[in-house]
């Protein structure tokens, strides 16, 4: 497939997957964002985000999961890794606005999963600048990955360790070090980049790839669930980045199966044919996916100046939610649109 072809062709099953995904994980951002401490402080029968972040501890590895279908896509469209981490270095200063409390008054950085990408696309950038070859990539991403890091590197509460290994309560959150993290990018990235050049294989499902998949999905059901303990404070990223490899593989496995399903030619085609399906994947929370993912905080970073609000009235809260989502999709269609305009514009002039 062409580069340009790629760039505009979709994987609905894609598109559902991620999105099931950030639904759970905006309504984390939005008690994130609001109250302090990470603390949830409504119950299920207040409010309806709280009974939802109930059962979404059960999928706490979406970040992950969001992660790896980034580097994935990056890796079957082989995009443009200086515009990408032009981007994100944007991104982890935006973040930081959005960070600091009250909204707009001061500025707080600290390491999270910004930085994490940003650092992973310069390696990657870096790398092929020297041209070694993706599957060594992803071979060194998977080994590191596995290795649990934080037994490791001895305890410390400054920033480099932080970025390195994550740092857990009460000297910092802990959220999306280097180690293992960038090795998920990696392992991704390099799979996607060999299914840009085996694609047929993927378009097809055998008995026996069906068979493998039986008794990985078998292999994983002891595990399953693991991740509903995490605990929804400022220990919450310690919970989730901390598990045993043979665990996040337990959970990430069935994900995987429906990635893999995802490229076959007849699903795809199917959900092609389905008007809803096609309205769903046309919004600019799949489309621009990036995008609406940083323009979350900058409204969720707005809502935070109303936690007073919200304490009183936690169907207030619920609404909000709903409210970020939708303007997130309208102010990135407006940005997208005045930059087309624009760009039209420049066209002409020359």
């Amino acid at each position: 497939m062409h580069k340009t072809e790629q760039a505009k062709f979709r994987w609905y099953g894609i598109d559902l997957i991620r999105s099931f995904f950030m639904l759970l994980i905006i309504n984390w951002h939005a008690h994130e964002a609001v109250f302090p401490d990470d603390s949830i402080l409504f119950n299920g029968a207040d409010s309806w985000s709280a009974k939802l972040e109930v059962y979404s501890h059960y999928f706490s590895f979406g970040g992950q999961v969001l992660i790896l279908i980034f580097a994935l896509l990056l890796g079957i469209k082989n995009s443009n890794l200086k515009k990408i981490f032009v981007f994100l270095l944007i991104s982890v200063f935006v973040l930081a606005l959005c960070e600091g409390r009250p909204f707009g008054e001061q500025i707080y950085y600290e390491w999270d999963i910004y930085s994490l990408l940003t650092f992973s696309v310069l390696f990657l950038w870096f790398c092929q600048s020297f041209k070694i070859p993706n599957w060594i990539l992803g071979v060194f991403g998977f080994i590191v990955l596995v290795i649990p890091w934080w037994n490791i590197f001895p305890k410390s509460d400054g920033f480099f360790n932080a970025a390195l290994v994550g740092t857990c309560p009460p000297e910092g959150t802990g959220a999306w070090p280097i180690l293992p993290w960038a090795g998920l990018f990696l392992t991704f990235f390099s799979l996607g980049s060999f299914i840009r050049r085996k694609l047929f294989w993927f378009k097809i499902f055998t008995w026996r790839e069906g068979l493998l998949w039986f008794f990985i999905l078998a292999l994983s059901i002891p595990h399953t669930g693991a991740y509903q303990a995490s605990s929804a404070t400022q220990k919450y990223y310690c919970d989730v980045l901390r598990q045993p490899i043979h665990v996040l593989a337990s959970q990430l496995s069935w994900i995987l199966f429906l990635l893999r399903l995802s490229f076959l030619e007849k699903i795809n085609s199917w959900l092609a044919q389905q008007k809803g399906i096609l309205t769903f994947s046309a919004l600019r929370w799949n489309s621009s996916f990036g995008l609406c993912y940083l323009l979350q905080f900058i409204f969720l970073a707005i809502a935070s100046r109303y936690a007073g609000l919200f304490l009183k009235h936690p169907h207030v809260f619920d609404a909000m939610i709903p409210t970020v989502i939708l303007a997130t999709e309208l102010a990135a269609r407006f940005m997208i649109f005045f930059q087309s305009k624009n760009l039209n514009v420049s066209r002409h002039e020359e």
